[in-house]
């Protein structure tokens, strides 16, 4: 689609969409433009996905505006069904910006239904649902899923009324299996009603939660960061980072991590949680814990928490503090650290051209990004002590970057440092390449590039 802004209702019910991943059908906002989706009058939703018909549909790079949404039960897009065997599966909505949901009554971002199955939510931002003063209805979230074998990464959530991401279906214990959470930015939830949490594990089994950044204080009232509820069986809750979370429910000051009477077989490990009343409060059944860590000060294991960096500071306890899980998906560097961004070592930096120098960490793990357009904001190298200015970027695999730069002499020793917010500087980690065949030398251990999830000065997933 082209840009513009369309009021438009999008209900892909009888479309023809593909069956299986070979022949999905793509819906796409042209490349470089903005394609606005508005609602019209007091339909219930924006867009949705409603039928068999319309499954293997990938929904890619829209602004979905719920402003003016009329409904007392209102969502932005919604994955449904018809019946249980005629249900939208397979559905990905990825790059979206949906927002401005906020009808009076029930507001959602993105609802996965029952029997909406194999559902992927991707580098979506889903923010301002629900009231953001005054009272609510309890039931606002940005993300809700209620159907199994979902994947919700690399999304950035905030200023949500009540529970930021729920993974629940009321009355089951199995309509949500397998669900994964990964790699999402939460702060800024549940402005208006304290008590709810920012992310909710129920009504299914084999829930995995992990590398997740959920970041309480100011406008945010969540009394739990992660909340595993008594109808989530063998559920995983590991490497996460839970900050602030300060606003208490089950536990005075508020939960990092609670796990209810009744959930059982629950692993909890290799969390960092700082600045909450309870670090972890379990009372479940045959719950593991394993290296997490809940005494910490935010202002001395992370880089600058105030400014929304939770990388770790280098010489801290919790580098290579964590231990291996079973089933965990979260790649370490030799020994797992504890939290959601994994260190990773710098590799090496070596010329690839007079004008080219590919820099190269350990651990890849997409997205990694980089902008032409703030290159020289991100990246400094110098030729000896002359600058050299990098122009451009391209992203090689999944852990290098070349940078385009001023021409190099032969001979001089080529330094490269990284600028960007989360680069760790720890000088026990220099790359001694200084020979003049090829190599550059290092300046710092760096972390990978910001990840896309974010528009406000987002975690560097590592």
């Amino acid at each position: 689609m082209r840009a513009g802004t369309y009021n438009e209702y999008l209900s892909f019910n009888n479309t023809q969409g593909g069956s299986s991943e070979a022949t999905r059908t793509i819906v796409k906002a042209h490349t470089g433009e903005t394609v606005t989706i508005t609602p019209v009058g007091s339909n219930l939703h924006i867009i949705d996905f409603f039928s068999s018909k319309g499954s293997w549909i990938t929904f890619d790079g829209f602004v979905v505006n719920g402003t003016g949404m009329s409904s007392t039960d209102s969502t932005a897009v919604k994955l449904t069904y018809n019946t249980s065997s005629d249900a939208a599966t397979h559905i990905r909505i990825q790059n979206c910006d949906i927002k401005n949901v906020n009808s009076g009554g029930y507001n959602q971002g993105i609802l996965v239904d029952l029997y909406a199955t194999n559902a992927e939510i991707l580098h979506n931002h889903v923010h301002l649902i629900g009231p953001q003063t005054g009272t609510g209805t309890n039931l606002d979230h940005a993300i809700y899923i209620a159907g199994p074998n979902a994947t919700v990464a690399w999304n950035e959530l905030d200023h949500i009324a009540d529970g930021t991401l729920q993974i629940y279906s009321s009355g089951s214990s199995t309509a949500t299996n397998n669900a994964i959470v990964h790699h999402n930015y939460l702060h800024d939830g549940n402005v208006i009603n304290a008590g709810h949490t920012a992310v909710t594990l129920s009504s299914g089994s084999n829930i995995l939660a992990y590398d997740n950044v959920i970041e309480g204080g100011g406008v945010d009232l969540s009394s739990d960061g992660i909340r595993v509820y008594p109808t989530c069986s063998n559920c995983k809750v590991y490497n996460n980072t839970i900050n602030a979370i300060t606003n208490g429910a089950e536990c005075a000051g508020g939960c990092g991590i609670y796990v209810a009477a009744g959930a059982s077989s629950t692993v909890v490990g290799n969390n960092e949680i700082t600045g909450s009343g309870v670090g972890i409060s379990n009372n479940g059944s045959s719950t593991t814990l394993t290296t997490n860590r809940t005494s910490d000060s935010a202002g001395t294991v992370f880089v600058a928490s105030a400014s929304h960096d939770y990388n770790l500071v280098a010489g801290q306890a919790a580098i290579g503090g964590g231990s291996t899980i079973t089933g965990n998906s979260h790649v370490c560097v030799s020994t797992c650290d504890v939290g959601a961004l994994e260190q990773p070592a710098f590799l090496s930096a070596t010329t690839q051209s007079a004008t080219v120098i590919r820099v190269t960490w350990t651990v890849g793990q997409a997205p990694i990004t980089c902008s032409t357009g703030s290159v020289g904001s991100e990246f400094g190298a110098r030729d000896n002590t002359v600058a050299l200015n990098p122009t451009a970027c391209a992203v090689v695999g999944n852990a290098a970057v070349d940078l385009t730069v001023s021409t190099m002499t032969a001979g001089h020793t080529i330094d490269v440092s990284c600028k960007l917010q989360g680069c760790i500087q720890d000088g026990s980690n220099i790359g001694n390449y200084t020979t003049s065949t090829g190599n550059a030398r290092a300046e710092s251990l760096v972390a990978p590039l910001r990840s896309a999830c974010s528009s406000r000065a987002a975690p560097s997933f590592g």
